[in-house]
């Protein structure tokens, strides 16, 4: 019987075999008409690419009669391979199964490529008996009856026969000749499978590397059970170009403070001598001071441009700010344990050929984290190439709509794949969400600047969200100064924040100055997920004229009789200092549980 991927009967165009693929939604009734079947034409483990091809149904029915159904009724994605067909009420005219049937690829001049013998039924379509077919039924019955009766006599021969062998097997067992159910075995010769194979997988039968699609792994094929946890637990949220609010963008600085999310998303490109290297451009203009596309530089030329744009470049060293080789990269996610989502950028100045996909498929297994990570693109095909040589990997098409047409692409891209889509566009709501998780997507959100849109995702049911922010599934927040309050820069990079250090635990920092120094004025206000159980007192630096005192500081539980919400609020000391200026800054930091 033929497999599914969703509505779509998966056909083969590869298999090495002759007995035909029974397709129950060919089956009908006689006289049935305009039966519409969906069809996922595949070369092995990939989509056949319909492009200028048409599809036929060559069919010989029960009465002997050849019928040609010429044409694709609705081509769904050519790239894909997947269409459907308009079955005519000739086809359901005689009942019985068909005596032979055909899915033929024919060219553009009707040259057949290739066939696939399939195989289906046609239906009585009623039972109508006449008082002659009555009799012919009854004759029939009374056949039947003396059939039977002769298969009887038949068994005490087949039961002497059978008798003999239960105790050969018995013999057999007795003697530890056969495998048996509850009991550890050991094959001393080669063991060979020919039906599906059904395991436990905390056992060794993920080792099977060379089982079959149709193998059954605990209740999963053995693709989804290869899938790795990272997209199967929660949402999860990746660092769009690393932290880039703090770091110049797939700057190594950046991915290394990515702190509060699964992992980060890159962009690579190819040099001229194939080495792959990390930044989101085409080009180096953006982001460095010199120009020309990346595929006219080597990897030593690149080397020696570092990269000087982008958020607090001024900061870092020429020596951190080198453009990264998607090697680097790699060492920052396995030293810190993230996810590398790894977007193949394909602008009109690069140039990949079969070379070049090999040549990245070789990176992820030196670093052995095929199922620690996520290919995406916008380009198809750099999708198509990876999965050629990495059926397992997760790979998610990068959309700007949001359609079942996309939809249906991705999922022609085989097992443990997704689409990632622009969160903003009109398309984007449950509906299709839903639709993709139907289909055995992922599904992915791209690019937030901020957490307002959290909620809103997360309730749509979406898999992971590219983020712009430094909130991940640990949140960040920038503390909002308020009467008078001002970030002390000089003081610290992140300026006064509130983030989640661990689950349900938070961390304060601030470095201040200028504000209203009133015991219990408000500082700023601690987000709701922020929001601690109890008061909080702990102690703050107050710099003076001749050099530090101690003070405190509050975070008022949100029940306190003078806030209705948790806020930071001036302590203990403040007031030594009655000056404004820069210089004479409050500092603290807190960790609590909430």
């Amino acid at each position: 019987m033929a497999d599914k991927q969703g509505r779509f009967v998966i056909l083969d165009t590869t298999l090495a075999k002759t007995d035909a693929t029974l397709i129950d939604e060919l089956s009908g009734r006689q006289g049935d008409n305009g039966r519409i079947v969906y069809f996922a034409l595949k070369d092995g483990q990939f989509p056949h690419d319909l492009t200028g091809q048409d599809v036929q149904l060559e069919v010989k029915d029960s009465a002997g009669k050849v019928k040609v159904i010429h044409g694709i009724n609705e081509r769904v994605s050519d790239e894909g391979g997947l269409f459907n067909l308009i079955i005519p009420t000739e086809v359901y005219q005689a009942s019985g199964d068909v005596q032979e049937a055909y899915l033929a690829v024919v060219d553009v001049k009707g040259v057949k490529i290739t066939s696939i013998p399939i195989a289906f039924t046609v239906f009585e379509n009623g039972i109508i008996i006449s008082a002659n077919a009555s009799q012919d039924y009854l004759s029939s019955v009374d056949k039947m009856i003396a059939d039977a009766y002769k298969k009887i006599d038949d068994l005490t021969t087949y039961y002497d026969t059978l008798n003999d062998k239960i105790d050969d097997l018995t013999n057999a067992v007795n003697k530890n000749q056969v495998a048996l159910l509850d009991s550890d075995n050991t094959f001393s010769k080669s063991l060979t499978v020919k039906g599906g194979i059904s395991a436990d997988l905390h056992g060794t039968a993920d080792k099977a590397k060379t089982a079959n699609d149709s193998d059954n792994f605990a209740g999963h094929s053995y693709e989804d059970a290869l899938g790795h946890e990272a997209f199967r637990r929660g949402t999860r949220f990746f660092a769009h170009r690393g932290a880039q609010v703090i770091a110049p963008e797939n700057s190594l600085p950046a991915l290394k403070k990515v702190n509060n999310h699964s992992g980060y998303e890159i962009d690579i490109h190819q040099t001229s001598d194939g080495r792959w290297v990390v930044m989101h451009d085409g080009n180096i203009d953006r982001m460095t001071s010199k120009k020309g596309a990346i595929s006219s530089y080597t990897f030593d030329q690149l080397r020696n441009i570092p990269i000087s744009k982008g958020s607090s470049a001024g900061r870092y060293m020429a020596s951190e700010l080198v453009i990264p080789s998607l090697e680097e990269a790699l060492i920052v996610a396995k030293d810190k344990r993230l996810t590398p989502v790894i977007e193949i950028k394909k602008d009109s100045t690069d140039n990949y050929t079969s070379a070049s996909y090999d040549s990245l498929v070789t990176i992820i297994k030196k670093f052995n984290v095929e199922k620690e990570m996520m290919f995406i693109s916008f380009d198809y095909n750099s999708l198509v190439e990876v999965k050629k040589r990495l059926p397992l990997v997760e790979v998610s098409y990068l959309t700007s709509d949001f359609t079942q047409d996309l939809i249906y692409k991705a999922v022609a891209l085989g097992v443990n794949s997704g689409i990632d889509a622009d969160y903003t566009n009109s398309h984007f709501n449950e509906r299709n969400v839903q639709l993709a998780h139907d289909a055995g997507l992922k599904v992915g959100a791209w690019t937030t600047q901020d957490d307002s849109q959290r909620n809103k995702l997360l309730g749509m049911g979406v898999d992971f969200i590219t983020t712009n922010s430094l909130s991940g599934e640990l949140r960040y927040a920038e503390l909002t100064l308020q009467n008078g309050w001002k970030n002390n820069s000089d003081q610290t990079h992140l300026y006064s924040y509130v983030t989640e250090i661990a689950p349900g635990k938070i961390l304060v920092r601030f470095s201040i100055y200028g504000g209203d120094r009133t015991h219990h004025t408000i500082v700023a206000n601690i987000p709701d997920w922020a929001s601690p159980n109890a008061q909080v007192w702990a102690p703050a630096s107050v710099r003076i004229d001749k050099g530090v005192s101690l003070g405190t500081f509050d975070i008022a539980h949100p029940h306190n009789d003078y806030v209705s919400q948790a806020v930071l609020s001036v302590g203990l000391n403040w007031d030594d200092v009655t000056n404004n200026d820069a210089r004479h800054w409050v500092s603290g930091e807190v960790v609590y549980y909430i």
